[in-house]
């Protein structure tokens, strides 16, 4: 694009209203690039025909290619490499075709049910009809588990940092604080070595005012994909949850999500602060729709955002008896 008007270090402007004087010997000037033209002109001829010929040529390969050439793919994922506006949410730049044709696309998830083991993560007060207090690692087990199961329904591949009531650490470190370091980093090297889908980490929120409630994303900014991920997520959680305004927030201070190469996010699913979202995070129907929403998330995220075709069956009755 040329900037009128611009002039660069060194350069001058030259208003337009300045006449140069005309040179004496006009007329020879303009007979002799006439005769100087007339030399070069089947010359111009020549190049501006062989390059029509070979655009033309290129154009017909092309197309061809287009007609006859076997779908991209990976596996029997089948893929479109369109861009798709997603409503209320912005566009989707589609993955270029050579990331998929080389295999770095996956229907990958990573899940992370956050806390475990000695470390029950935020506590709620006691649900009505229940004993005993509302402990955060159990709800976002469950609610990891049920997932697990539908993605894997879908036809996902699904990788879990914990699949039962323990912390990862490692088994010569002992304290607790050394034993919770020693989770982090295992969970983050589970993160880092399946890079190739996107990473989701379930947790409860906990706020010393009981008001507060609704689910919200957190996400960090060093990669665009994480933003469009977690505006999806709360787009589906306000489904779920229809008095829920929550906006996705920016977070430094996430261990799990930083330097991530694949899109992720962290999915506070609620309050259990809250007395009526503590009932229904301890409810296991309930469960199971946070977790069928958290599916559609990743279901949509994948067809719009690398073009792969949605699952056909994406639909509640099939996910939640």
């Amino acid at each position: 694009m040329k900037i009128i008007g611009y002039a660069g270090a060194g350069q001058k402007i030259v208003p337009a209203n300045i006449t140069h004087a005309k040179s004496s010997n006009k007329n020879s000037e303009k007979r002799e690039k006439r005769e100087s033209r007339e030399k070069i002109f089947p010359a111009k001829i020549s190049v501006h025909f062989a390059r029509t010929v070979s655009a033309v040529v290129l154009v017909g390969f092309f197309a061809f290619a287009m007609v006859f050439s076997p779908t991209v793919g990976t596996g029997d994922i089948k893929t479109d490499t369109n861009s798709v506006a997603v409503s209320g949410i912005g566009p989707f730049d589609a993955a270029p075709a050579a990331a998929v044709a080389g295999g770095s696309l996956q229907k990958l998830v990573v899940l992370d049910a956050g806390h475990g083991g000695m470390d029950g993560g935020a506590t709620g007060g006691t649900v009505s009809g229940e004993s005993g207090v509302v402990l955060e690692k159990d709800i976002n087990l469950a609610i990891v588990k049920d997932l697990e199961a539908m993605l894997k329904f879908a036809g996902y591949t699904v990788v879990l940092t914990r699949d039962s009531d323990i912390s990862i650490h490692d088994k010569n470190v002992s304290g607790v604080r050394n034993q919770k370091v020693s989770d982090m980093k295992n969970r983050k090297a589970i993160i880092d070595a399946n890079a190739e889908g996107i990473f989701i980490s379930v947790h409860q929120n906990q706020f010393t005012d009981p008001r507060y409630f609704g689910a919200q994303m957190f996400y960090l900014n060093e990669n665009p994909l994480n933003t469009q991920l977690a505006q999806l997520a709360q787009e589906s959680f306000r489904e779920l949850q229809p008095d829920n305004n929550r906006e996705i927030a920016e977070s430094d201070g996430m261990f799990l999500l930083k330097g991530t190469k694949q899109p992720a996010i962290l999915a506070e699913c609620g309050f259990i602060s809250n007395a009526s979202d503590a009932a229904n995070l301890t409810d296991r129907d309930y469960q199971k729709k946070v977790a069928f929403t958290l599916l559609r998330t990743v279901d949509e995220f994948y067809a719009r955002q690398y073009g792969l075709l949605r699952e056909e069956n994406i639909a509640e009755d099939n996910y939640i008896s």
